[in-house]
């Protein structure tokens, strides 16, 4: 691992200046093009490396070692968020509205950087490595699940993901076993009413009434309809009605949201009631709705052998105090989990939190950064990953 942290230490200066290039340069979901243009133009200069483009935008560069064993998967996310950046750093996106306001640039330059140390490895593995590169993690479907489909990663045996978290502090590492993530969907509903004049309501069919009242009633879902021990979170986060004078009842009223759960089962339970709720509620006001759920992302879920190989990398990199395991899971969610239709996966998250910086401020805020004293400790468990699993007999 000394040979790793220098090498590391001596290629930090390159990532930051792929980092600040990425940050200024940023793609949304799906739209990655210029994005993976860089990733593999940096795979170009490293001789042992092979570039896969198995989707439209991503990629996935392959090392193989002198010696036959195991395959891993090191994931990256690449795509950025529809906000518009206020931070106060000299490279700023010059997209705008445009920004990496989730550390997935910091994702990309890391692992770049593990590939570009890898390099110097090669006859030294005893197997292989796919750097995946995946695009639209912030978009479902996500850009996961059409790498899984693609074929290019169905020799990989474990799967290893990271996240760059503002909520811990530099040169930590958190792990969990087993759930990780929750799962996220989200719905959209059009009630259908009837407008009129506000001075007489009782000739319309209000369905900004019915719309606070069905919004009020998802959350007995939750304390009513659902087993407390897996409740679910149940947000409306939009709510929209035709643009007009103060004194017209609207016609209409959409609303959107997302809902969070732990378990499968209730999951499900949670659609149903959602759709039962809102018919219900339009039906006892004289309303109609129709109502759209979709599925997104799955849990995210740490398997035990990937998992155990994650904790002695930490182990290995940093002392007691700086290894956080986890008792919860988060409500946050990610399509990591769809690299698990494949193989046993795991996702570790290292902190990136200095105040001073101001670098500990929420993900999907304008005034986001990321702390990129961190890059060291994302590479060094990446690299840790690799030696436990393919170097050491």
């Amino acid at each position: 691992m000394n040979n790793f942290s220098n090498d590391v230490k001596n290629n930090l200066e390159q990532a930051y200046g792929w980092f600040r290039h990425l940050h200024q340069n940023p793609e949304l979901s799906f739209q990655e093009h210029e994005t993976t243009k860089f990733i593999i133009d940096k795979l170009k200069k490293l001789e042992n490396i092979e570039i896969l483009t198995p989707t439209e935008t991503g990629c996935i560069g392959v090392l193989k070692g002198k010696l036959d064993g195991p395959v891993i998967g090191l994931r990256a996310d690449i795509d950025a968020l529809p906000i518009f950046e206020e931070t106060d750093i000299d490279y700023k996106s010059l997209n705008n509205g445009v920004m990496h306001a989730c550390g997935h640039d910091a994702h990309t330059s890391v692992l770049l950087t593990v590939a570009t140390v890898l390099n110097g490895y090669a006859d030294q593995l005893q197997g292989t490595v796919k750097f995946i590169f995946q695009p639209a993690e912030e978009l479902p479907p996500g850009g996961a699940i059409d790498l899984v489909k693609s074929g290019a990663l169905d020799d990989v045996q474990y799967f290893f993901g990271a996240h760059l978290m503002p909520n811990m502090p530099t040169g930590t590492v958190a792990l969990k076993p087993g759930l990780m993530f929750y799962s996220s969907d989200k719905f959209e509903i059009t009630i259908q009413g009837k407008g009129g004049h506000a001075a007489i309501p009782n000739l319309a069919v209000d369905p900004v009434i019915i719309q606070a009242e069905m919004i009020l009633a998802f959350q007995t879902i939750v304390s009513r309809k659902t087993n407390p021990i897996y409740s679910p979170t149940i947000s409306t986060t939009v709510v929209k009605t035709a643009e007009g004078p103060a004194n017209v009842i609207p016609d209409t009223v959409r609303l959107a949201g997302s809902v969070r759960n732990l378990n499968a089962e209730v999951r499900q339970e949670t659609a149903e009631w959602i759709k039962k709720v809102a018919n219900g509620v339009c039906d006892l006001h004289g309303a109609t709705c129709k109502v759209r759920y979709t599925f997104g992302y799955d849990t995210v879920i740490n398997d035990d052998i990937p998992y155990g190989m994650s904790l002695k990398a930490a182990q290995n990199i940093l002392n007691e105090k700086a290894i956080i395991v986890m008792k919860d899971p988060i409500p946050a969610s990610e399509d990591f989990g769809s690299y698990r239709k494949i193989a046993p996966s795991t996702y570790f998250l290292y902190g990136g939190a200095n105040e001073e910086k101001q670098t500990n401020i929420t993900p999907h805020h304008p005034k986001y950064k990321a702390d990129e004293e961190s890059f060291y400790y994302g590479a060094m468990m990446f690299l840790s990953i690799v030696e436990e699993t393919l170097m050491k007999k």
